[in-house]
């Protein structure tokens, strides 16, 4: 009776989808860049997430606020909050979660809530880099990025234990070599977004790749033929 209409939220948020018509610095350090560009061209496709995985989004969503909370009662201000950090050039976005400043020195930050086994397991940077969880990998060209676009030299990852609430934090020097080897992935993306939507015009002459559904049903096509 009391949860009702939270759990029906959570349920609403999970059915949305949005058009996604660029490159996100949350998800570029992706190590698979197929998916990147399906991301993109075919993003109607995308799996909703269950309610229930919706929930856990929305937590971390919750923690994050609650470490600013938690860092403004010890006298420490994170600046910044979601500002926008972009790559135009090279069609990338995202939001930085802040910055902080101490002095001359500013580092960016970006907030991360773990499981218990995983905080114990992540301490540096290279756990994240070489993680077998996919999602893990783009944390820290996401910070790297951001420091790269705010024209920082250094990061902080600060991550948080779901289970016990404890903090820790991983310091990352901006390393311009990986920031280029992500704005080149963006590169190669885009080519292939840029591709797609040629062939739709020249040879279906339609715009969007969503309409080439319809092309598919009425020709009785593969999905995704135009591409292979």
């Amino acid at each position: 009776m009391l949860i009702e209409k939270i759990l029906n939220q959570f349920e609403k948020k999970a059915k949305q989808k949005f058009p996604v018509h660029a490159n996100r610095v949350s998800s570029i350090g992706f190590p698979c860049t197929r998916m990147c560009v399906y991301s993109i061209i075919r993003w109607q496709d995308r799996q909703l997430p269950t309610p229930e995985l919706q929930a856990i989004f929305n937590e971390g969503n919750h923690q994050e606020s609650a470490i600013k909370l938690d860092l403004l009662k010890a006298g420490i201000e994170i600046n910044e909050s979601q500002t926008e950090v972009s790559f135009p050039d090279y069609r990338l976005f995202g939001h930085i979660d802040g910055s902080y400043t101490k002095g001359k020195k500013t580092w960016a930050v970006e907030f991360k809530s773990i499981s218990e086994h995983l905080f114990k397991a992540m301490n540096t940077a290279d756990d994240f880099i070489n993680s077998k969880f996919p999602h893990h990998r783009c944390y820290i060209p996401q910070l790297q990025l951001y420091m790269f676009g705010r024209k920082l030299k250094s990061g902080l990852l600060i991550l948080k234990n779901k289970n016990s609430g404890w903090l820790k934090e991983i310091e990352v020097k901006l390393d311009k070599t990986l920031c280029q080897f992500y704005l080149d992935k963006c590169t190669r993306i885009n080519k292939c977004v840029d591709e797609s939507k040629i062939i739709l015009h020249e040879t279906y002459q339609i715009k969007e790749i969503a309409d080439f559904d319809k092309i598919q049903k009425a020709y009785g096509m593969k999905p995704y033929a135009f591409l292979l």
